[in-house]
């Protein structure tokens, strides 16, 4: 097995998705971007056939916003859900604030 980087549970995925949709967020307003590793995108594209990357909203145990990846099929099928020993969810959770650059971006 590959030592990836940046994964979650299924189990971890699921909580933090349902903390989004119900609204668990104070204000996610707040929120002014999501910062991603290469490697995650390395990593999601490695999986076999993958042909599309899919996003999921969530909300961790911090009370901050999520950004989830996974590898999914031409029809938007997430690969995980039936070969989980190859496919994963990738936590992109480089939120700003308060990981913020420090360099102003005009889009801030």
């Amino acid at each position: 097995m590959r030592n990836l980087k940046n994964t979650i549970t299924l189990e971890t995925a699921i909580r933090w998705v349902k903390n989004w949709r119900k609204g668990t967020i104070i204000n996610p307003t707040f929120i002014k971007s999501i910062s991603m590793e290469r490697i995650n995108f390395d990593q999601v594209l490695a999986e076999p056939n993958v042909t599309r990357v899919k996003s999921y909203l969530g909300v961790n145990d911090q009370n901050q916003m999520v950004l989830l990846i996974v590898g999914t099929d031409d029809f938007d099928n997430d690969l995980f859900a039936n070969d989980p020993s190859n496919h994963h969810i990738y936590d992109f959770s480089k939120v700003c604030p308060p990981r913020c650059a420090p360099k102003f971006s005009p889009l801030d």
